[in-house]
């Protein structure tokens, strides 16, 4: 005779609720400090601004160049 097998469930958003806020404010911050070490020039940011500005343009208007860009 074969046992039933009993399917047990997890579901990480109910399981993020019985995680300690300490824990969670810990990990953000880790999770910020890696962030900040990226930028290590004072010139970073400003290349990540203009980067995501040609990011912006080039989803806009193709990097084909088949769109024309007009200003009125």
């Amino acid at each position: 005779m074969v046992a039933a097998q009993q399917q047990i469930t997890w579901d990480p958003l109910e399981a993020a609720g019985a995680i300690d806020a300490n824990v969670l404010a810990s990990a953000k911050k880790r999770e910020i400090r890696n962030i900040l070490k990226l930028y290590v020039s004072n010139y970073d940011p400003f290349s990540e601004l203009i980067q995501n500005a040609m990011d912006a343009v080039e989803k806009r208007f193709g990097q084909d160049g088949s769109d024309k860009a007009k200003i009125k």
